[in-house]
């Protein structure tokens, strides 16, 4: 018989994810295994690397795994002989050594957000160790995401995931058995009520995607997404607009206070073709919205570390949790709906095509130019 996972949502770091992480590592026996893609010496992230430097002293073997390029600002501080020092194993994943180079390999990138305690606790979201107040946020608004907790079965599925990833990033002769070992790893691997999907360049290449493509092909009645970085390939915007027009009511919430301009003009070129359909968009206006969900007819949901943009769609190492739980998916949509009444502002599809011919223009060309980059690098979005 299937014994079903449990689900913690956990929103933002501060005050959240952070101390509900604090809290598992005290507890720790034998494992800590953290990854993140940016890593940050701070005073929000200071009682976690006090947490992790008091488990290594009590015999817990703790490790860490960072972005090459994520992490590259902790790591010129000093970062890595400071971990090093307090006996935390540290790894970089794709260290930067080339940084003018325009190779597609530099873009590959670790991405995802993975905590695992004791093959006990997991946790599984969007969340990097970094204070939710660092910029481009304001002082006063802590920056939008969320986290899950999960205990149960599903647990060992993403310890033996995350094992698998940590030895891809050492010796040679490992990374080539990772290799062996990602062909066998099926895509989606389930308990009775969860999935962990994530996202590689080998087989796994389009499992998030999708994941997420089959449930919003299943949708009957609501989608509420919300996205940090929206780009998607054509298969997934038709897909939504496809959902519209049966008569599901589709909300998107995106980036209205961004750290990618750029890529914020791009998306917006986008918002003309979700209107024809009746596509609900609304821009988040409080501070950096950083968080990668959906909730799918108050009982499908999934949080996790993958935007819907062509880097992490395509190129990064992303880890995401569908859960199929009413409980779960009713206290995400509970949070989505209070930002978007409380700080979010809504998209008037008439005022939008009134907006000045210039604006238009910049959107229109940073498309255009997102698409050929994509193309430069020999990717194709689907």
């Amino acid at each position: 018989m299937n014994v079903s996972s449990t689900f913690a949502l956990i929103k933002n770091g501060e005050g959240g994810y952070f101390d509900a992480l604090c809290g598992e590592i005290a507890r720790a026996e034998k494992l800590v295994h953290i990854e993140t893609y940016i890593c940050v010496s701070d005073a929000a992230t200071a009682p976690i690397f006090s947490a992790m430097k008091a488990a290594v002293a009590r015999g817990v073997a703790v490790r860490l795994l960072i972005d090459g390029i994520g992490s590259k600002a902790f790591l010129k501080t000093g970062g890595e002989t400071q971990l090093a020092s307090a006996g935390i194993e540290l790894r970089v994943f794709n260290r930067d050594d080339y940084p003018l180079s325009f190779a597609r390999e530099r873009l590959r990138r670790l991405h995802r957000k993975v905590a695992v305690i004791d093959e006990r606790i997991a946790f599984v979201g969007g969340v990097n160790l970094v204070s939710d107040f660092a910029p481009p946020n304001p002082l006063d608004a802590a920056q939008f995401d969320y986290a899950v907790k999960i205990a149960g079965p599903l647990v060992s599925t993403i310890y033996r995931n995350a094992m698998d990833v940590w030895s891809a990033t050492s010796s040679k002769s490992l990374r080539r058995k990772f290799l062996r070992a990602v062909k066998k790893m099926p895509t989606l691997s389930e308990s009775a009520n969860a999935a962990f999907v994530f996202r590689d360049n080998f087989r796994n290449r389009r499992s998030i995607e999708k994941m997420m493509l089959d449930a919003i092909a299943r949708a009957k009645t609501e989608i509420i997404l919300a996205n940090a970085y929206f780009l998607p390939g054509w298969r997934f915007r038709r897909a939504l607009q496809a959902a519209a027009r049966r008569g599901v009511k589709v909300t998107l919430l995106l980036q209205g206070f961004t750290d990618h301009a750029f890529l914020r003009a791009a998306t917006r070129h986008l918002y003309a073709r979700m209107f024809e359909d009746k596509v609900y968009v609304a821009e988040y206006a409080r501070s950096m919205l950083h968080a990668k969900v959906c909730v799918i007819d108050g009982v499908w949901a999934t949080v996790g570390s993958s935007n819907l943009d062509p880097f992490s769609l395509l190129l990064a190492r992303e880890a995401n949790i569908a859960v199929s739980e009413p409980a779960f998916a009713h206290a995400l949509r509970a949070s989505l709906l209070e930002e978007l009444q409380t700080n979010a502002a809504s998209i008037a599809p008439t005022l939008w095509a009134q907006r000045p011919w210039r604006e238009k223009a910049v959107s229109a060309i940073a498309y255009r130019v997102a698409k050929f980059g994509l193309h430069a690098f020999g990717l194709r979005a689907g």
